[in-house]
């Protein structure tokens, strides 16, 4: 079995794999945008009545994320046969049931500007566990029908617009609270600074100014010097 072992994009590696598919293909995610549409609009010489993709058929997830509801719906309408497993977090693609790509990147456009890790192999043996257990989940998982998506649909709609504006709200009061943080422990810092000025020996007829130990990079290399604080001259 030969291995490679890959901290950036999966992408072009997925592709290539798609396209020399000869027999069939297979995708676990419990994630997919459009960029899954895409990947298949060129599977070289697999019909798409032979591409099965199991997910995680989550209601509250297609709240959160609607769009992949229209996705899903696209693939079913091409030909693709959806599952969906319970629980399912793996992000495989398995070609020819036997080729192997795996790894945290989701099948989403976000996912390609991530920091995501994935391991190809060439080949796996027919009997191997693992081959096994994937096979295990695609003929467990239920099949997903166009009469749910449709259902789903017109209700999932009105939900997802109310769960933005939530989520909106709440994402500029935690942003606002970090802001207030940062104020207080600003205030706090310069209250700490104030008070060991107070009890110093050392008076500067100028004012206080406070400064600490930093490191400094130049051509000849690190060397620690005397940084003053923001809001202070050491110069006067």
């Amino acid at each position: 079995m030969t291995e490679v072992l890959y901290a950036e994009d999966i992408y072009p590696v997925w592709q290539a794999r798609i396209r020399a598919a000869e027999s069939s293909i297979c995708i676990f995610s419990p994630f997919f945008d459009n960029l899954l549409v895409d990947l298949l609009s060129d599977t070289g010489r697999v019909p798409h009545s032979r591409i099965l993709v199991v997910t995680h058929f989550n209601v509250l997830a297609l709240v959160e994320n609607p769009a992949q509801l229209q996705v899903i719906k696209a693939l079913l309408g091409h030909g693709v046969e959806i599952r969906s497993l319970s629980l399912l977090h793996a992000k495989v693609l398995l070609t020819d049931g036997e080729h192997i790509v795996l790894g945290s990147q989701n099948f989403t456009y976000q996912g390609r500007n991530n920091r995501e890790v994935s391991f190809a192999a060439k080949t796996m043996t027919h009997d191997s566990r693992f081959l096994q257990t994937l096979h295990q989940w695609a003929d467990s998982a239920e099949p997903i029908d166009m009469d749910l998506l449709n259902f789903l649909e017109r209700r999932i709609a009105p939900l997802a617009k109310r769960f933005s504006a939530a989520r909106a709200e709440i994402e500029a009061e935690l942003e606002a609270s970090v802001v207030e943080l940062a104020r207080l422990n600003e205030a706090e810092h310069g209250r700490k600074l104030d008070e060991q000025e107070q009890h110093s020996a050392l008076k500067l007829a100028g004012g206080a100014a406070y400064a600490s130990i930093g490191t400094i990079s130049s051509d000849s290399g690190d060397y620690e010097t005397l940084l003053v604080e923001p809001g202070h001259d050491l110069t006067e």
